[in-house]
């Protein structure tokens, strides 16, 4: 009897430990899954993932950045928020991504997130995207091929505003 309590006072602290886990909204991004968009479009959008601790012990992220971004093809990433750390067993703390299509198609990046799971570490996924061009306006006027020179609407009154103020400056430039 006496072994056995002597077992589970050591071995209950060798058993806690902290277990991270990635969503981005309420779907898990398992450890080098891939997760992804289609149709992003072309300009830059952004990503918000959630990292939670299952764990019994804190997690603790730890590089720096926390976040660690590579292998960007067609695209720029930037880290617009760093998730906090140590995450709290039963906690969680968010990180956003800024993601920028280089051209309409595919693109992808990789992410990687050092910590003291000792099962996850790192926990990496890459993300997969299909930019898309944005849908062509069609034309109000009934001129084809219409192009604009940014002259029109409030541009026009802003270029008679200077044009006055031209004239007025002169007319007092010059003598009468």
């Amino acid at each position: 009897m006496r072994w056995l309590l002597l077992l589970l006072m050591f071995a209950t602290p060798l058993c806690a430990q902290s277990d991270m886990v990635v969503l981005r909204d309420t779907v898990v991004i398992a450890v080098g899954a891939t997760d992804s968009l289609q149709n992003t479009g072309a300009s830059p959008f952004n990503l918000t993932y959630t990292i939670r601790n299952d764990g019994a012990t804190d997690l603790d992220l730890t590089s720096m950045p926390p976040v660690a971004l590579s292998g960007e093809s067609n695209c720029t990433v930037i880290v617009l928020q760093d998730p906090v750390t140590p995450v709290a067993m039963g906690a969680t703390t968010t990180f956003r991504l800024q993601v920028s299509p280089i051209a309409a198609t595919a693109f992808s990046f990789d992410v990687s997130i050092a910590s003291n799971d000792p099962v996850k570490n790192p926990y990496t996924f890459t993300f997969e995207g299909n930019a898309v061009a944005p849908a062509k306006k069609k034309s109000t006027s009934s001129r084809p091929d219409d192009c604009s020179t940014g002259v029109g609407g409030t541009s026009r009154w802003w270029l008679l505003a200077v044009l006055a103020l031209g004239l007025l400056a002169l007319r007092r430039v010059r003598p009468d």
